[in-house]
């Protein structure tokens, strides 16, 4: 069941209608909240549902002990387990491991395991910094199981979560929500689905394209996986307000960064957050020296590669702009570029031409760039028209925040219009996009 689909449409309403009719009992709406998880989670196959519950059931069983004997021996139990599952369903077709009849690389990637795993590893830390009262199995199956986040994030920390979900919901914020699904429904709906049908046919033949068109690709991509995940974020940001839920924001206008560090500050934050909190400060941040330093931060964008997909080619893009970001450390005192709108143009180029590395395999990869370079019959006035077009997007970008315009605008309407516009609008959207709906980029992670 897709979350853009009149099924969840349909489902949701039903689930949220009893949910809101249960406002003062907070048991109850809990139990509806896993019940909806649960059966979101199983119609998107039942087995991911199971291996949910039991990866569940046994990280609460390690939280709760670590919080009563606060050992450090059995946090770090707690986080091998973690680790090493998510590393069996996510790294097992790279090693293409065998046992008996059991072909181990055919196994699928459970929906939403990296990112409850991420949730595992925090829940775990702060059960031993004692900053969770002990944990509760219901709470726990829910935090893990959320139905809003499961797919692909945000990521959510404990305790915000449990002090909400255990205290009576506050509705409203209607201008908000019809704000967020109405940035939802372009980004994904109007902008990443039509992306979606031009670019990745380019990518699966880029011998039939010259290197300009090949350029415009790596620039639609940017926009495309920025449009696609963002515009899923805001929807389940709008669903979490709906159910009394203020989830993080993962994006923060990214493409406006003035460099790569400012890019990473702005692009998947919770992701980004959970790497400095949890691998770059114990490792010691920037403590230790410059050089240890720098150190530290190739070591998180290498495991940001691996996290990723298990290939050389992530390890090639994780370790790039680790490399970037370290570039920028050692150059902080150099003002390279003089003019904001060229730092931002010159991120957007760098982050866009990266991509080649993330989006195919290896063996795509160096067709791609074989592609780039065979296919360059001096079109020169081509090229320079894609940069040019790249250059005017990051600028109008940068200076007119349509998220703002959109806020404003339903601040400014009310409800009953507010639900018109949306109707009127997403119905038009709904006919005018590509037939079938591609899945969201990284439920893939």
């Amino acid at each position: 069941m897709n979350l853009f689909s009149i099924e969840f449409a349909v489902s949701f309403f039903i689930f949220w209608l009893f949910y809101y009719f249960f406002n003062s009992n907070i048991k109850a709406q809990k139990w509806l909240i896993l019940s909806f998880s649960y059966l979101f989670l199983g119609l998107l196959g039942l087995k991911f549902l199971i291996i949910n519950i039991i990866f569940s059931l046994i990280v609460y069983k390690f939280a709760k002990k670590i919080h009563d004997t606060n050992s450090s021996f059995d946090l770090f139990l707690g986080i091998a387990f973690v680790v090493l599952t998510l590393a069996f369903f996510k790294y097992n077709g790279f090693f293409e491991l065998k046992f008996g009849v059991i072909k181990f690389e055919n196994i699928a990637l459970p929906i939403g395991v990296s990112f409850y795993s991420f949730m595992s590893i925090i829940l775990l830390v702060d059960s031993y910094n004692q900053e969770i009262d002990e944990p509760n199995l219901l709470d726990t199956l829910l935090f893990l199981s959320f139905f809003a986040v499961i797919i692909s994030g945000p990521i959510l920390k404990p305790k915000p979560f449990f002090e909400k979900l255990n205290s009576k919901k506050e509705f409203g914020k209607e201008s908000k929500i019809f704000a967020l699904l109405t940035l939802a429904i372009i980004k994904k709906l109007l902008i990443a689905n039509h992306l979606f049908d031009i670019i990745n046919p380019a990518f699966q033949a880029p011998h039939s394209l010259a290197t300009s068109e090949l350029i415009a690709t790596l620039f639609g991509y940017s926009i495309m996986l920025y449009c696609d995940f963002s515009g899923y974020v805001d929807f389940v940001l709008a669903l979490g307000l709906m159910c009394g839920f203020n989830l993080p924001p993962n994006f923060n206008r990214p493409f406006a960064a003035l460099n790569l560090k400012e890019f990473w500050q702005n692009w998947h934050i919770t992701l980004m957050n959970f790497f400095k909190n949890y691998i770059y400060i114990p490792l010691g941040g920037s403590r230790g020296g410059a050089l240890l330093t720098q150190i530290n931060v190739l070591i998180v964008f290498f495991i940001s590669g691996i996290w990723h997909g298990a290939g050389i080619n992530f390890i090639i893009w994780g370790l790039m702009h680790g490399f970037g970001v370290i570039f920028l450390n050692l150059t902080k005192e150099i003002d390279l570029l003089k003019f904001d709108f060229l730092k931002r143009f010159f991120t957007f180029i760098f982050v866009s031409f990266i991509w080649i590395f993330f989006v195919t395999d290896f063996t795509g990869m160096l067709r791609f760039l074989k592609a780039m370079r065979t296919n360059f019959n001096e079109d020169y006035l081509q090229i320079l028209a894609v940069f040019a077009v790249a250059f005017l997007f990051t600028f109008i970008y940068a200076n007119i925040n349509f998220r703002s315009l959109i806020f404003n605008f339903f601040n400014k309407i009310n409800l009953f219009f507010s639900m018109i516009f949306l109707t009127v609008f997403g119905l038009i959207v709904y006919f005018l996009m590509p037939s079938g709906m591609p899945n969201f980029i990284y439920q893939g992670f």
